[in-house]
């Protein structure tokens, strides 16, 4: 179990030499442990390789969903123009990351893909806690977040998305688009150029996990393949 040291939780995960099926019990102690110590109550898995604990997940009475889990297949594909936006990948000193982060929380709230009414209005009443923006740049600066946003001057931010680079692998993380500007082909914009600049920094391993099968469809139109499901357990 991680318990995070930033202002946004860590799910806890199935140790990688557990030879042991995963119990209900088992369960029931990690989301006692994540009760008492006042993190989320969330449990992440590779379903291929531990497959009983989503049975074991429901019957401690947790709510389990599927993701598709995904690689880049090594194909480099041009990246759509976006006429009136601006892609930029973001700096420790961008002025505008609680707005930023602000269409994060948006976008997620208001899941899938749909054309929504959310938007800049959304955005810009959304509270970010200072201290979320003071460690995301603390994370860019030193590396371990490198994050996108498209914009225009007219709207300001309204897609966003994010990778982590750790030993020659990326994840790809957090790609949201306020609910107003989706099926303009942003997301899958921004992933590109994720991929562009992890590809910049000599990263070949390039993953994600997909909210759902509709949206593992985007990307795999931009070089991604799924390779297996990731399990997903909540209170």
């Amino acid at each position: 179990m991680f318990v995070s040291n930033a202002p946004w939780p860590h799910a806890a995960r199935p140790t990688l030499d557990g030879e042991q099926p995963i119990s209900v019990d088992d369960v029931r102690r990690v989301v006692a442990h994540q009760q008492r110590v006042g993190t989320a109550v969330e449990i992440e898995w590779d379903h291929d390789e531990r497959p009983e604990l989503a049975g074991a997940a429901t019957a401690a009475g947790l709510a389990v969903r599927f993701r598709p889990l995904m690689v880049r297949d090594g194909r480099v594909r041009p990246r759509a123009e976006l006429p009136g936006w601006r892609l930029d990948m973001l700096t420790a000193h961008e002025p505008d990351i609680a707005r930023i982060r602000a269409v994060a929380a948006v976008g997620f709230r208001a899941g899938g893909t749909a054309v929504g009414e959310d938007g800049q209005a959304h955005r810009d009443r959304e509270q970010t806690e200072p201290v979320a923006v003071e460690q995301t740049r603390a994370e860019l600066a030193d590396g371990r977040r490198a994050m996108a946003v498209v914009r225009s001057s007219m709207h300001g931010p309204v897609a966003v998305g994010a990778h982590r680079p750790r030993l020659g692998v990326t994840e790809i993380v957090g790609v949201a688009v306020l609910p107003e500007f989706r099926r303009r082909g942003l997301a899958a914009a921004l992933t590109q150029l994720l991929v562009e600049d992890a590809l910049s920094r000599g990263i070949e391993v390039v993953v994600l996990t997909a909210e759902s099968d509709a949206v593992a469809r985007i990307y795999e139109r931009i070089g991604f393949r799924r390779i297996g499901t990731a399990g997903v357990a909540e209170a």
